[in-house]
């Protein structure tokens, strides 16, 4: 809920600036330890020597409430709770597909191509590669699964087998 109210609280135009703190959050994990730490209190100037020629002001004043709330931890949950809403703004959903294997740029565009015709949306897609599932794709959206893998099938076969 928190990371929801400050994803509310950003313009627009904040995408790109919380996707560059990300970046550099994601590469230092030092850097990520002392700014949720409690026991370091000079965070308001590590952030602006770290972002301050990289993000706009508006993103950089958040990064310091954070620090100053004790809050930092819920950058990431912030960023998602934003690229969500941004998400919904422009009509886009977000889903994770996963094969068996690594699929062909064409058959990526096939299978986008055809959740958005299925959900009416256009399609943000994180592909995935889990082995275990043999063939077929397992594709998340939201909470909904849509599992066509061969492991399913097999293991639906398999309880269909045991109950007679």
């Amino acid at each position: 809920m928190i990371a929801k109210t400050y994803a509310n609280s950003l313009s627009d135009g904040g995408l790109n600036d919380l996707q560059t703190v990300m970046t550099i959050l994601e590469s230092s994990n030092e850097l990520n330890t002392v700014l949720t730490s409690p026991i370091i209190h000079k965070k308001q100037e590590i952030i602006d020597e770290v972002f301050k020629n990289e993000i706009g002001s508006e993103v950089l004043n958040l990064l310091k409430i954070l620090a100053d709330k004790g809050r930092f931890s819920e950058f990431k949950n912030i960023f998602e709770e934003y690229k969500k809403l941004q998400d919904e703004k422009n009509g886009v959903k977000s889903v994770t597909v996963i094969s068996a294997i690594e699929l062909k740029d064409e058959y990526k565009s096939q299978i986008t191509d055809a959740l958005a015709k299925r959900i009416n949306k256009k399609i943000n897609a994180a592909w995935q590669i889990n082995p275990e599932i043999i063939g077929g794709l397992v594709v998340k959206i939201d909470d909904d699964i849509i599992d066509t893998s061969i492991k399913n099938k097999l293991d639906n076969l398999r309880g269909a087998y045991d109950k007679t």
